[in-house]
């Protein structure tokens, strides 16, 4: 009895975690920032203005999940929103098993294709991603 409850508890606090998704600062960003190093002496920079892509871009970010492990990051894409509050998260770009992973107060996973397809429909260009 005592281990069934005990399993009950571990697959709810799991199933919690991994349920949570990220807390931004606002609702829809007006622009973001995307920095992406290439190789160790360049970084690919990025600014996208027009909201419908950085809206696109956002609801990738905000679909993810928490995930327990961390991956470390190299790129970087900041939020800016409407109430002046700024949102920098730190990314882990590739195709690991076809996850992206990044960590806003905690890390978080998310579909690279989806990502990749948002990125580029705003004009950044993800040939220069490393995988």
């Amino acid at each position: 009895m005592v281990v069934s409850l005990l399993l009950m508890v571990l697959s709810g606090s799991c199933i919690y975690f991994h349920s949570r998704s990220p807390q931004f600062s606002g609702a829809a960003p007006q622009a973001m920032d995307v920095e992406i190093p290439f190789s160790s002496t360049n970084t690919y920079r990025s600014t996208i203005t027009n909201r419908e892509a950085c809206q696109a871009i956002f609801k990738e970010f905000h679909q993810a999940h928490s995930v327990f492990f961390v991956h470390k990051s190299a790129a970087r894409f900041t939020f800016r929103f409407a109430n002046g509050k700024v949102d920098t998260a730190q990314v882990t770009l590739g195709t690991l098993h076809g996850y992206s992973y990044f960590f806003l107060r905690r890390q978080f996973q998310m579909d690279t294709d989806h990502l990749y397809q948002a990125l580029k429909e705003a004009g950044v260009d993800v040939s220069k991603i490393c995988n």
